[in-house]
């Protein structure tokens, strides 16, 4: 038996709380030690987010916190477009966590072109300007970075501040992690 007053249900001691759907199938559930269980996913209002406020942060360089709401999380698909002819090959993912984005891509060149890139999943914010690797190369043995647009969906290949232009049959895998 449930004790129910204004604000509290309490059930009796040693009980787990359960919330019951219209059906009778138990929709949330409160274990006595306060952990709950649901049934489905759990949806969070337009502009709200999980506050980790209660854990204690602490830094030995003295930063300090903006925010410690986590209110984005998303993964999907996106296609890198690049000028002159280069066909995609695979599928090139993201993950978002707040405003990290995180992108892998694989692409065959079909000819030569100038190696800029559009098409990321989200702009960059203002300042990026950096980037991510690209991890593997068919057409050299080097290792590039990618290079991404201020405030846009770009980025390009480079070695040192030279632009790298890719080859036909070149097949290019990378990562590109970058701020919104």
């Amino acid at each position: 038996m449930s004790v129910v007053t204004k604000d509290t249900i309490q059930p009796s001691s040693g009980q787990a709380l359960t919330i019951k759907d219209e059906g009778g199938t138990a929709s949330i559930t409160v274990a006595t030690n306060g952990e709950a269980t649901f049934a489905e996913n759990v949806k969070l209002s337009a502009s709200k987010g999980i506050d980790f406020s209660a854990q204690t942060a602490t830094s030995a360089t003295g930063a300090s916190t903006t925010s410690e709401v986590l209110d984005h999380y998303e993964e999907g698909t996106w296609t890198p477009t690049v000028t002159g002819g280069v066909s995609q090959s695979g599928t090139a993912r993201y993950t978002r966590i707040g405003n990290v984005v995180t992108c892998t891509f694989y692409v065959t060149a079909s000819g030569t072109t100038s190696g800029n890139f559009s098409g990321l999943p989200f702009n960059t914010n203002a300042d990026s300007g950096k980037g991510g690797v690209v991890t593997h190369n068919t057409g050299d043995s080097v290792t590039y970075s990618i290079l991404t647009g201020n405030n846009e969906d770009t980025f390009s290949f480079r070695l040192g501040s030279t632009q790298k232009q890719l080859s036909a049959g070149n097949v290019i895998r990378g990562v590109i992690t970058y701020f919104v």
